[in-house]
């Protein structure tokens, strides 16, 4: 038996923020015990904008933006690794994404909380700001979920050497979940399944280096060249066994959890075998 490198197997996940709750899974998600948190938060609402102030319990060195505005400096508000522990900024009416409603009695503009430099995961927070106007303004914080909704998988055949390979994203603990369907919040555990079938029985399969991207921009390392777990917070180590059932005689399966990055609805997953 020789073993090689065969191919490059990819999935692209496609995702959507709605309404929800995320689902807890066996597979280690729980709030790190040295994570920020927020231990004040508060909204003085001005003639022409909102003026926030905003503290955690430990140096924050994550990055705060107004949704939907992600990358845009003027609605970013803190910026990663600053590494402070009190902030305050504002937030104009007529900028970032700031909602009025028809009547002129409120303005409100969604931040979003995230915690890694990178990624949105699933103790990040969003928070709804909203000032009133009646007589004068009063303020109001509320937190909508966040949840990752339609993964759609496409698995890509590569053929090498007579060898299929493909890639598959199951519902829960795999290898032989069902593939994902319908909304998947984000959080829940997810099985990366990566396969070969070898018609002439003559390869072996390691799984070496994935990364996971938004399509444009820079790639997030999942793995490094050598297959070591780099983010071991979000994916387990790759697994392999070998199996017969006419579809594919080598799989390498991991768990990790639904993820997406800032504004954008996909998630493209690629890995070297």
């Amino acid at each position: 038996m020789r073993t090689t490198a065969v191919s490059a197997a990819v999935a692209l996940l496609v995702i959507t923020v709605a309404q929800g709750q995320y689902q807890s899974s066996e597979f280690g998600l729980q709030r790190p015990d040295n994570m920020p948190s927020i231990t004040q938060l508060e909204v003085m609402c001005g003639k022409d904008h909102l003026s926030v102030h905003l503290s955690f319990s430990v140096p924050f060195m994550g990055l705060v933006s107004s949704k939907g505005q992600f990358g845009i400096p003027e609605c970013s508000y803190i910026l990663p690794h600053s590494g402070g522990m009190h902030y305050e900024f504002q937030i104009y009416y007529n900028k970032c994404g700031t909602k009025p409603d028809m009547g002129g009695k409120f303005y409100e503009n969604t931040i979003i909380i995230q915690y890694d430099a990178d990624l949105i995961e699933v103790w990040d927070e969003a928070k709804r700001l909203r000032c009133e106007w009646y007589n004068d303004y009063e303020k109001t914080a509320s937190k909508p979920p966040m949840v990752i909704a339609d993964l759609d998988v496409i698995a890509l055949n590569f053929r090498g050497d007579n060898v299929d390979c493909w890639m598959e994203i199951q519902d829960g603990k795999g290898p032989w979940a069902a593939p994902v369907t319908g909304i998947v919040p984000l959080g829940s555990t997810l099985t990366m399944v990566i396969a070969i079938n070898d018609f002439s029985g003559e390869f072996d399969m390691r799984t070496k280096s994935c990364e996971a991207s938004d399509g444009n921009g820079p790639p997030i390392y999942l793995t490094d060249e050598n297959g070591c777990v780099l983010r071991p917070k979000m994916i387990s180590n790759f697994m392999k066994l070998r199996n017969n059932d006419g579809r594919a005689t080598v799989i390498t399966y991991a768990h990790f959890h639904a993820f997406k990055f800032p504004d954008t609805m996909y998630v493209h997953l690629r890995c070297k075998v």
